[in-house]
């Protein structure tokens, strides 16, 4: 795997949300050592990055991937507060309605090709729906 300038932003980028999830500033090894809970998330979480980081290795644009990959991932988060979906499992399988609309809010910012790329790859699909809309 090709390691680049971004990934230590994915470490910073799991503290903001360890604090976020769980109040606390501790590393994450040293909570998911401690806190059965927390290792689960953690180690769901390092898999998304895998997943992403993998996703990055094999793009043209590996700068815009991450982008599009974090911005999937705080999309999801929004909707699992604050929309709640109708149909949660046509949206788990890319289906229906609210897929759509939400496919199609994320072109005004990102492209077509990027879009189907980065949402029709299963294992970063499935672990992002497992980390925020469950």
């Amino acid at each position: 795997m090709v390691s680049s300038s971004y990934d230590h932003l994915d470490t910073e980028i799991l503290h903001r949300i360890s604090f976020r999830v769980y109040g606390t500033s501790e590393s994450p090894l040293v909570l998911a050592s401690c806190v059965p809970s927390y290792s689960s998330y953690y180690t769901l979480m390092e898999e998304w990055y895998s997943a992403v980081r993998k996703l990055k290795d094999d793009s043209e644009d590996p700068k815009n991937t991450r982008e599009f990959c974090f911005h999937v991932y705080h999309d999801l988060m929004f909707i699992k507060n604050y929309r709640k979906l109708k149909e949660k499992e046509k949206f788990r399988n890319r289906k229906g309605p609210e897929f759509e609309a939400w496919t199609t809010e994320l072109m005004d910012e990102f492209s077509q090709e990027l879009i189907t790329e980065v949402l029709s790859d299963d294992t970063f699909w499935n672990l992002t729906l497992e980390n925020t809309i469950g």
